[in-house]
């Protein structure tokens, strides 16, 4: 445990030191069900990801305590992201029955800003990109990657397409 603690407490310290100290934003998601919008091109159906579930609390060890609707969220498998303008720290939690793939040509990870305008990032890292999340483990990694265009203060959703789009993760930014 604490060699998670102290991996995880260096990959923040290195992502702000890669972004010179810059606004990093912090947010807590879950995956959702049904996210693909059939009318829209966007990836996700963003009026049904926003009423998946609501932050209530954030208790004193910054763990985040919410309330969801179970008909279009599985809270089995959760995550919380840091995001700057240089990449992305990602620490997914798999309490499913089932494990999830990752597949760095396959996988989508998108920003969504306060306009509800979409942004595909494109990952620099595919070297170390993680392979599999089996059930009951978590993982925490690190994504750089490039977004030119994106002022990084204006997103407050992320949603991330693993498993050949089988797990959609949408995640809303923690307020401070």
């Amino acid at each position: 445990m604490f060699r998670k603690v102290l991996v995880f407490s260096l990959l923040i310290m290195l992502m702000w030191t890669n972004t010179g100290y810059a606004d990093v934003r912090e947010f807590f998601g879950m995956k959702i069900l049904n996210p693909r919008n059939l009318y829209l091109s966007e990836p996700v159906d963003l009026e049904l990801a926003k009423r998946a579930f609501t932050l209530t609390s954030i208790d004193k060890k910054g763990k985040v305590h919410y309330k969801c609707d179970l008909s279009i969220t599985d809270d089995s498998i959760y995550c919380y992201a840091w995001l700057s303008d240089k990449g992305i720290v990602i620490d997914i939690y798999n309490y499913s029955k089932m494990p999830i793939e990752f597949n760095s040509f396959a996988d989508k990870y998108y920003l969504i800003s306060k306009d509800e305008s979409f942004y595909m990032v494109t990952i620099d890292t595919i070297r170390s990109y993680p392979k599999i999340l089996n059930p009951k483990n978590h993982l925490l990694f690190s994504l750089d990657f490039d977004t030119p265009g994106v002022n990084i203060s204006e997103i407050i959703y992320v949603a991330i397409l693993l498993d050949f789009g089988k797990c959609c993760l949408f995640l809303k930014q923690i307020e401070k």
